[in-house]
């Protein structure tokens, strides 16, 4: 029996068990790496929405200004209602939340 007749069963045995697990590795990190290009695009895009639905609806209620925002981050990045709302309120929080927290409105005085 010669080395080749050895070798050649058990290198296609490896083969078989590591390809997989190489390509299984290659696949999360194509799609991490996607999901690191797309994650801060959306959060860009949902601070834009916040920012324009606040300066263009200024007389309006904020149910009216997160539904127009909502809308346009739908339009612009092609998300579902309900993550749009969720990328819209987060994005709200990080614009407006540190201005509220810093400068909360004067409380009137007790008569």
């Amino acid at each position: 029996m010669e080395w080749k007749d050895i070798l050649t069963p058990l290198l296609v045995a490896i083969c078989a068990i590591v390809l997989p697990v190489i390509g299984t590795m290659i696949g999360k990190l194509f799609v991490a790496l996607l999901n690191s290009i797309k994650n801060p695009t959306i959060r860009n895009l949902a601070v834009d929405a916040v920012l324009w639905a606040e300066d263009k609806f200024v007389s309006k209620a904020g149910d009216a200004k997160l539904e127009a925002a909502i809308q346009l981050l739908m339009k612009k990045a092609g998300l579902s209602h309900d993550d749009a709302e969720k990328s819209i309120r987060a994005a709200y929080q990080n614009v407006f939340g540190a201005i509220t927290a810093a400068f909360p409105k004067p409380t009137p005085p007790a008569a």
